[in-house]
């Protein structure tokens, strides 16, 4: 039995992890959590359709882990899903995250990857955005973020990203053709 095999038959019989609750998170431990929590959460919750990432400080976010690259797939499976991340350096994510670089070429017609045309603030949109969730930068240098559930903010929430991304061309290829 293969390795992902394993996993889905783990994700199979084990119930979804319940959303991260709303509130203050300190330090990297607790961000790296969150993230966690929030992607192993995606399977058992109505994420909506539209999964947003922003780039800035991913490279401390746990994205190679095999549990929670089968939890997004799954998440992914369904007609209509997309999940957009917006980055500035899209080869030094691939350099970083090897697994997430392989496993998005089968995902590739649910995954956008976006690059701005200029950098954009780390806090100007958060780290993570779905439905029901967002994971807000308040201070990246000192590791502070919140967790938000509240309709209105996160309705605010997506229109910044929607401006963010008008600001943004098409980059990371899944498959660069040579000669």
């Amino acid at each position: 039995m293969g390795c992902g095999s394993m996993v889905a038959t783990v994700m199979a019989t084990v119930p979804p992890l319940p959303p991260p609750s709303e509130g203050l998170l300190l330090g990297r431990t607790l961000m790296r959590s969150a993230w966690r929590d929030l992607v192993l959460s995606l399977p058992g919750r109505d994420a909506g359709q539209l999964l947003r990432w922003h780039e800035p400080l991913l490279a401390d976010c746990p994205m190679d882990e095999p549990a929670l690259l089968e939890a997004l797939g799954h998440w992914l499976r369904p007609r209509g899903r997309q999940l957009v991340v917006v980055a500035q350096d899209f080869e030094g994510f691939a350099r970083h995250y090897p697994r997430f670089t392989q496993w998005r070429r089968a995902w590739t017609h649910g995954i956008q990857a976006l690059q701005p045309e200029q950098a954009a603030p780390v806090t100007s949109v958060p780290l993570w955005l779905d439905a029901q969730r967002a994971l807000e930068w308040l201070e990246p240098s000192l590791w502070r973020a919140r967790m938000v559930s509240s309709p209105q903010r996160l309705q605010t929430m997506h229109a910044e990203y929607d401006v963010l991304m008008q600001q943004c061309v098409h980059a990371w290829p899944a498959n660069t053709l040579g000669l």
